[in-house]
Parts: C-alpha cells; sequence; structure tokens
C-alpha cells in the first residue's frame, strides 16, 4: 500500500489486476488462433481445453471478464479505503497543517521586506500621488456604501 495516499496504490493495484488480464486474455486468444489443427489424438483428448479456449477467444465472454476483474478492483479499492482508520487520516491531517504552519512562520522574517516591495510596486503603478487619490476614492465609496446602506434601513 502506498503511504502517502491509499487512492494512488488502489489505482496501482487496480491497473495491475488490469494489466495482468490484458496479457493473460491476449496471451490466450493469441493461443487459440495460432494453434495448429488439433489431431485426431488432441482432439480425443482435450475437447474441454479446446471448448476452454473457445470462449476465452469470444469477445462477449472477454467483455464479461474485464467487467468481473474491474467489479473485483474496486471492490479491493474501496476496502483500502475503508481500511484506513480514522487515527491514520487524522494523522495525515495533522501533519499537513504542521507543514503548512511552519512554512507561513518561516515567511515572517521576510515580511517587513515584502511589505516595501509591495509599496514600491503601489507607487511604480500609481504614481508619486497616486494612492492619495485611490484612498480618497476608496473613502468615497465606502462613504457611498454606508450610506446607501442606511437608507435602506431606514425604508423598512
Amino acid at each position: 500500500m502506498h503511504e502517502g495516499n491509499p487512492m494512488i496504490g488502489a489505482w496501482r493495484a487496480a491497473s495491475i489486476w488490469l494489466a495482468t488480464f490484458i496479457v493473460f486474455s491476449t496471451t490466450l486468444a493469441c493461443a487459440a488462433l495460432a494453434a495448429p489443427a488439433p489431431s485426431a489424438e488432441a482432439e480425443a483428448t482435450s475437447p474441454k481445453i479446446h471448448q476452454l479456449l473457445t470462449l476465452l477467444a469470444d469477445p462477449g465472454v472477454q467483455v464479461w471478464l474485464k467487467q468481473q476483474n474491474e467489479a473485483k478492483s474496486s471492490a479491493a479499492s474501496r476496502q483500502d479505503i475503508a481500511d484506513e482508520s480514522v487515527s491514520q487520516a487524522l494523522d495525515t491531517r495533522l501533519a499537513a497543517i504542521h507543514e503548512h504552519i511552519t512554512a507561513l512562520a518561516s515567511t515572517v522574517p521576510d515580511l517587513a521586506n515584502q511589505f516595501w516591495r509591495g509599496r514600491a510596486r503601489v507607487t511604480a503603478d500609481l504614481g508619486e500621488n497616486g494612492r492619495v487619490k485611490a484612498l480618497l476614492l476608496l473613502a468615497v465609496f465606502v462613504g457611498l456604501g454606508a450610506g446607501v446602506g442606511q437608507q435602506l434601513m431606514n425604508f423598512r
């Protein structure tokens, strides 16, 4: 079973089963088609084997076998998912949260530098007085929104 993600292990097992089935059915079908005409002695001793090979060469039987294999694979993957305990799921999530918090904490020393880089970009985009204009527009829109909200409250 794959340690990091149980779904990867389930998909891997399903693909191995499917590849095995395809190789097995193809080999049997090729063997049935490429086999020399059975002699009278071979036909007398192995009619059931001949019948089996004929059935395995039938496309309908191959489709049915493939469906059975897929059903077993999906049942196995559901069992693998069910086998994962709650404590394993919680451990996995807690480890991911810990890694995320650690990554966030590692960015704190560079926070002031990032702030000044952002300020420089805004200044370059808006110009030296552009921030004042942007803040004035923001204040106007917030004031208009508050006024409209107050009117709506009084309207009720």
